[in-house]
């Protein structure tokens, strides 16, 4: 049997840490253009708190403006989207960013491979006037992490 000492390229790096990721695009308007905020986590405090906020958010329903995706006493389908007006989509992502070695003793082979995990994708649209609550606080942390 041959092993072949590990060196820096075929050694197992610690995993990267996850990533979540919100992006927000807002729509519409007089001008009909389009802006987009992003916000990212990366430490496990972020993320922890990043993540409180969005469990707020009711996401079930929410995938098109009037749908009622808006929280509250008032919860529950809008009129429809009003002319001028803007919508916003919301997207949420978690990316982890995982690196394996396995070192082959039978043969002089040793591989690392990296595999990229995304975690399904919450997503939103929501017309300007369900942008209450949770939705609304979400929006204005995203704005000020730029």
């Amino acid at each position: 049997m041959v092993h072949t000492p590990e060196t820096p390229e075929t050694r197992a790096q610690p995993p990267e840490a996850p990533k979540l990721r919100v992006s927000i695009v807002r729509s519409g308007g007089f001008a009909g253009l389009n802006r987009t905020w992003t916000a990212e986590a990366t430490s496990e405090a972020d993320i922890s708190a990043w993540s409180a906020l969005l469990d707020q958010c009711s996401w079930r329903g929410a995938d098109t403006p009037g749908a009622g995706a808006s929280v509250g006493p008032n919860a529950g389908p809008s009129a429809s989207p009003v002319p001028d007006r803007f919508s916003y989509r919301i997207s949420v992502s978690v990316s982890t960013n995982n690196t394996a070695s396995t070192n082959d003793t039978v043969s002089t082979n040793n591989t690392v491979s990296t595999t990229n995990t995304v975690q399904p994708e919450r997503s939103a649209v929501l017309a300007e006037s369900e942008l209450n609550g949770p939705w609304r606080q979400l929006l204005d942390r995203v704005q000020s992490a730029e």
